[in-house]
C-alpha cells in the first residue's frame, strides 16, 4: 500500500515533532515506532493526561467536555516547557478542531507551531477516511457511538487535510508510514 507525502515545510532538524491527526489516524503507533528510530523521547499526550488526571472518559463525565479540553491544552503546554530533548508529542486527536475556545485554539496552534508537525491520514477522500477511522475507533472496545465517531471526523477532516508541516496520507501498515517520515527526518 501506497504512503503519499506532502511536505508543506522543509524539514530543518526541528527539536520537537508533533504527530497530529484524527483520532484512529495511527498517532500512537507510529510515535511508538518513530521514537527510537530517530532517537527521541516520546510523550503521548492522551496517556499524559490519564497518568495525571484518571481516564478521559471519567474526567470528561466528571468535569465536562469544556473542562477536558482546558486541561488538555495546560497539559500539553507545561509537557513542553519541560522537554529535556529532541522529543515526539502525539497530540490529541481534537488538539485543533474549531470545537475549542478561541483561547484554547491559539493556546494549541501555537503549540503546534514551536515545532515541526506530521499529520496522518488515511486517505484525502473523507468518505474513506470516515470509513477506515471509524472502523478504527470502533473496534477498540471502548463503547463508542459509530454515529458520533462519524460526525467526529467529518467536522475535523478539513482541518487535518490542511494541517502539518509534513502531510502524510495512507491506510498502509504502521512500520511503512514510519519509515517514511523517518527517511524525512533523519
Amino acid at each position: 500500500m501506497a504512503v503519499t507525502v506532502k511536505q508543506r515545510k522543509p524539514w530543518l532538524g526541528d527539536a520537537l515533532l508533533l504527530l497530529i491527526g484524527l483520532g484512529g489516524a495511527g498517532k500512537s503507533t507510529v510515535g511508538g515506532l518513530l521514537a527510537p528510530l530517530l532517537g527521541r523521547c516520546l510523550i503521548d499526550l492522551d496517556h499524559s493526561f490519564s497518568e495525571r488526571f484518571g481516564r478521559i472518559g471519567s474526567f470528561i463525565t466528571e468535569h465536562g467536555y469544556d473542562e477536558y479540553k482546558i486541561a488538555n491544552s495546560r497539559l500539553s503546554a507545561e509537557l513542553v516547557d519541560l522537554l529535556q530533548g529532541p522529543s515526539i508529542i502525539v497530540l490529541s486527536s481534537g488538539f485543533l478542531s474549531p470545537g475549542n475556545r478561541p483561547d484554547i485554539l491559539s493556546a494549541n496552534k501555537a503549540i503546534t507551531a514551536s515545532g515541526y508537525s506530521v499529520c496522518l491520514l488515511p486517505s484525502l477522500d473523507i468518505e474513506e477516511t470516515t470509513r477506515i477511522i471509524v472502523a478504527r475507533q470502533m473496534s477498540r472496545g471502548q463503547s463508542l457511538n459509530t454515529a458520533r465517531e462519524t460526525e467526529k471526523v467529518r467536522s475535523r477532516f478539513a482541518i487535518y487535510k490542511s494541517a502539518g508541516d509534513m502531510l502524510v496520507v495512507s491506510a498502509a501498515a504502521p512500520h511503512q508510514i514510519t519509515s517514511e517520515i523517518a527517511s524525512r527526518c533523519a
